[in-house]
């Protein structure tokens, strides 16, 4: 896991995706390193952090994250307001080695709580297609 101080992030953007599933647009004041298919340790008052996989690619101008409407961390999330803040506590997993696929065919299939992951690498693929 990432060991920095919490960051503010501020919600930007919020979009249906699914059934109890919204995506939140995140903004941070400061660069924000991941890789795709890691995941955002998030917190919000009165609850423990969480996980969300980020759903964006890593050079996008905002952090984007699915939130499914649960429990915890991810009931208060699913239920905010652009203009809300949120803070990110750290980041963790290893990630997919993508790079190391370059000049390969790439076959994404994902379901459920695996799909923002893949969205992630997919985004970053898309922008480096060649």
């Amino acid at each position: 896991m990432e060991e920095k101080k919490a960051r503010q992030l501020v919600i930007t953007g919020i979009r249906e995706q699914a059934r109890s599933t919204r995506s939140f647009d995140l903004r941070c004041g400061e660069v924000v390193n991941f890789m795709p298919g890691q995941v955002a340790i998030l917190r919000v008052e009165g609850e423990e952090p969480a996980y969300f996989a980020f759903a964006g690619a890593p050079d996008d101008r905002d952090l984007e994250v699915l939130v499914k409407q649960k429990v915890g961390a991810s009931s208060v999330i699913y239920e905010m307001c652009v203009g809300d803040k949120i803070e990110l506590v750290g980041i963790a997993g290893h990630g997919f080695k993508i790079d190391d696929t370059k000049g390969r065919d790439l076959v994404f299939v994902a379901m459920g709580t695996g799909v923002a992951p893949l969205r992630s690498a997919l985004r970053y693929v898309l922008k480096r297609k060649d």
